[in-house]
């Protein structure tokens, strides 16, 4: 899923400048071009998933609640409101931020080269993190803040000095700052689920996996929002350049919170397998669906029926 989402993302920019160039530029239709493709292709497969998608399973009988977890998920829901933060920062302040020194078409490219970083990084990131269980999930997550941080901070760029220079905007600080951007976050983001997944405490499988993706939904949708209404309104107030100090800041102080709770002995457990379907009342193995938060439990003998228990005798 990352992976498509990851095309998408790359496509998207690549596209949509190549538009905006066919469309005139500025002069003509260049950026009426773009949403009027885009429209027509929602548009269209929209009656294609009317027709070809299959129908849906029913709901759980019981609707999962989102409250029932443990406090720690506190710790990927704030990491992952943060990562979806600063995605949704680079909309509405990195073309006015680069166009000085470049064109539309070539910060389509920079967008691209972006989510390339992400789509190349999140399977890496997500296979590391299943061979070792989510033990350095919190550790992967400070990383990635920490990349994303110099990310943001080369692409502001921030004022220090070199060879009695201060670094000022250029082409050689915003491509290097655009991949490691791009695969900070993944990094920071792809082991948010499992991790949320590990603090559930609902009582069955079916309920854990509806209310952590429901919740890592809200999550990035939170993000989503408050990266572009922040972003506009601190670069109205202070400038596109220092929005991006303030976020590398903030990207740094999180690796330092993450990096925090990571050594803290309560959440270096790995993750806890999920219980499998309840047989005579009992999980047949696994942690109980109300306590997911320690270390994993061994297998839970299943109660014989009355006939059994006779024809063992």
């Amino acid at each position: 899923m990352e992976g498509v989402l990851g095309l998408g993302m790359i496509s998207g920019p690549i596209v949509g400048s190549l538009l905006f160039g066919v469309g005139g530029g500025e002069e003509h239709i260049g950026f009426v071009l773009p949403f009027m493709v885009l429209g027509g292709i929602e548009a269209l497969f929209a009656v294609f998933n009317l027709f070809l998608l299959p129908n849906l399973p029913l709901p759980p009988p019981k609707k999962p609640s989102l409250r029932k977890y443990s406090w720690k998920v506190v710790v990927p829901w704030l990491n992952c409101v943060v990562s979806g933060a600063g995605i949704g920062l680079l909309s509405p302040t990195m073309e006015p931020h680069l166009l000085p020194i470049m064109s539309v078409q070539t910060i389509g490219f920079v967008f691209a080269a972006c989510c390339g970083c992400y789509t190349l990084a999140a399977p890496l990131v997500g296979c590391f993190d299943d061979a070792t269980s989510g033990r350095f999930a919190l550790f992967c997550m400070a990383l990635g803040n920490v990349i994303t941080g110099v990310g943001y901070g080369l692409t502001a760029p921030v004022p220090l000095h070199w060879g009695g220079k201060e670094w000022s905007l250029g082409p050689a600080f915003v491509w290097p700052a655009a991949c490691l951007i791009g695969a900070g976050l993944a990094f920071g983001l792809v082991p948010i689920y499992k991790q949320i997944l590990q603090y559930a405490k609902h009582e069955d499988q079916e309920q854990r996996d509806v209310a952590s993706s429901a919740l890592l939904t809200v999550s990035m949708s939170t993000g989503a929002f408050l990266g572009p209404v922040l972003g506009g309104m601190l670069s109205e107030a202070l400038g596109t350049r220092k929005t991006y100090i303030v976020a590398a800041v903030a990207f740094e102080v999180m690796a330092v919170v993450l990096l925090c709770f990571g050594l803290a002995p309560g959440f270096r457990e790995p993750v806890a397998p999920l219980a499998a379907a309840p047989v005579n009342g009992a999980p047949v193995n696994g942690a109980a669906g109300d306590d997911l938060e320690g270390s994993t439990r061994s297998a839970r003998t299943v109660p014989l029926l009355p006939q059994q228990q006779q024809q063992q005798q």
